[in-house]
């Protein structure tokens, strides 16, 4: 009885376990070595002799970033030094329309800005040029008559960088154009999941403020897991935009978005690695660099969302807004440093430390947290020249006895353990005693 009592017991126990771990964590996958694979075939597509990166290389260099790939790499120091080339020799960034004649153009901009600040530049100063304000004092009308699947970039360098703008009706303009496109024809919703995806991705972060993008963005959401449902993932490019907006959004969105099969989008995604070549996407089954980026960029987008780190192109991570967060973090050190306050005082200097020298340049206050160092230095010093009060009076050991003599808690564990086992002895001695 006793034993199949036990064989209950441990059954119920392993079906409680079963059940009490969470499903959403089973489906999460780790694309972190996928990430560097695909992160090495890009850096296979410059040599730095014939082919660098420059003014069009953006998403490249952004990606490899996010990746890990190391601020000091020589191709963010080539890409850093053709761009400011290029704005020494011409004072803007263009791009070459398909009649020869170059136009200035505002996705540079916006897409460079951000590209420059995740590889832990300052696009603020390129040289003496500010890449954001360059983009906002272009004509309005210019940016905003941009067709609607060029706007999410600028968007999201607009939002990223609000701070650094003090127009704010810029960022403003650019939403009510995508409202008025989302009315006309869904972004784009004939012709695919490409632009809609896109688009998402730009307004997620305005879904807390305003209301009427929430319920775009919602109902766009929820016609894009359609699309995946019937599925119409049968394009590379379009099933890699269409998981970097869902993991934008969030971890319900991604695990709402399965084919009719049940492959869920991020298995669709990884379907398209090439077969042939480490870290290659394929586009209509042969290897493609498009593809590739995207690739990388759809990967990165999930695994910062499983890993809960800031999104693909939130600043927030990077030099140009950490900078301001350590500003701000010294500011709100006591008038009073006690030594209670050491760990916030380390956690300060090294993220000073961790900056680039021009980011630290901009630490105006820094000489504050030098002064709290300098308190908190002499407070220790103070300290490890005094007896520890806190600490019990030591008292002469006892001799009497060759065993350590347990503490309070471990005192009343033993009691109880002693005392069990002389009730035990004493009930089978009365039996004995008692036959």
């Amino acid at each position: 009885m006793k034993q199949k009592l036990i064989a209950l017991l441990t059954t119920m126990a392993i079906m409680v376990g079963m059940f009490a771990f969470p499903v959403s964590a089973a489906e999460k996958k780790d694309l972190s070595q996928d990430i560097q694979d695909t992160a090495a075939y890009l850096q296979t597509m410059y040599d730095v002799e014939t082919e660098q990166p420059n003014e069009t290389s953006y998403w490249d260099m952004l990606y490899l970033a996010r990746a890990g790939v190391e601020r000091d790499n020589i191709l963010f120091e080539l890409y850093r030094s053709n761009i400011a080339t290029e704005l020494h020799e011409t004072g803007k960034l263009e791009y070459e329309n398909w009649d020869g004649t170059k136009s200035e153009s505002a996705i540079y901009y916006a897409a460079n800005a951000l590209a420059l600040a995740i590889i832990g530049e300052d696009p603020t100063n390129i040289d003496g040029f500010n890449l954001v304000d360059k983009l906002v004092s272009m004509d309005r009308s210019t940016v905003t008559s941009l067709y609607y699947t060029n706007l999410p970039v600028i968007l999201i360098a607009a939002t990223q960088f609000d701070d650094e703008i003090t127009d704010k009706t810029f960022a403003t303009d650019i939403i009510n154009v995508l409202k008025t496109e989302y009315n006309n024809s869904k972004w784009g919703a004939n012709w695919g999941a490409d632009s809609p995806a896109m688009v998402v991705a730009a307004l997620v972060d305005y879904t807390d403020t305003d209301p009427e993008v929430k319920t775009m963005v919602d109902e766009t959401v929820a016609w894009l897991q359609e699309q995946v449902k019937a599925d119409k993932m049968t394009v590379s490019n379009t099933a890699e935009k269409v998981l970097t907006a869902l993991s934008l959004v969030g971890p319900e969105a991604v695990a709402a978005a399965n084919d009719s099969t049940g492959k869920n989008i991020v298995d669709i995604v990884l379907s398209f690695q090439s077969e042939t070549t480490p870290g290659a996407f394929t586009y209509n089954g042969k290897d493609n660099y498009m593809a590739s980026q995207q690739g990388l960029e759809a990967m990165l987008a999930y695994q910062r969302m499983v890993d809960g780190k800031v999104g693909l192109y939130d600043l927030s991570d990077t030099p140009i807004q950490q900078y301001k967060q350590l500003i701000e973090k010294i500011d709100q050190l006591p008038e009073v440093i006690r030594l209670e306050d050491e760990a916030t005082i380390v956690a300060l200097r090294q993220l000073y430390n961790s900056l680039p020298a021009a980011f630290q340049a901009k630490v105006t206050n820094i000489a504050d947290l030098e002064k709290a160092e300098q308190v908190l230095q002499t407070l220790k010093e103070v300290a490890g020249s005094k007896p520890d009060s806190s600490k019990p009076e030591s008292k002469p050991e006892d001799t009497t006895s060759s065993h350590p003599v347990p503490a309070t808690g471990d005192m009343g564990v033993a009691s109880v353990v002693a005392l069990c086992g002389l009730a035990g002895v004493s009930i089978v001695a009365l039996r004995r005693k008692q036959k």
